[in-house]
Formats: C-alpha cells, structure tokens, sequence
C-alpha cells in the first residue's frame, strides 16, 4: 500500500479539486483516491484489480481521467 505523506499531502492537497455540490454521488476522499492512482501506476495493475481498500475502483478511475482532463497532475508535478 502506498501512502503519501503528510508533508508531501500538505503541498500538494489544495491542488486537488473538492466536490462543491451536494448532488449526485458522495465525494471521494481526495488522499485515498490519489493513493488508489499512485497503486495502479506503481504496480502496473489493471484497474480491475485494485485493492477495495482504496474504494470503488470504477469511481477511481473516473476520478483519475477527471484530473487527466483538468490536468491536476501536471500541477502537483510543478509543485512538487
């Protein structure tokens, strides 16, 4: 299980959107979604089998083309 750190969290958390509504699906939990990306992209897993420790992992990956599309890896990569 890959874990960030809390130092590298506090840099990179406010780069990360939040839901701002109250419709639809209930928010992920931003820190176990990134860690759910960073097992797949470590390990070289298929999606498929992602660990249920990280949530769903359908909800997972749509979050992870959702930062694709906003580029939010290309920002915590400047940052970091």
């Amino acid at each position: 299980m890959k874990i960030i750190s809390n130092s590298v969290w506090n840099v990179i958390k406010n780069l990360i959107p939040s839901k701002k509504s109250c419709i639809g699906r209930p928010p992920l939990d931003p820190r176990k979604v990134l860690e759910g990306i960073l097992f797949i992209i470590d390990s070289g897993a298929q999606w498929r089998l992602m660990p249920k420790e990280y949530g769903s992992k359908s909800a997972i990956h749509r979050t992870f083309r959702k930062w694709i599309r906003e580029k939010i890896f290309e920002k915590i990569m400047n940052e970091a």
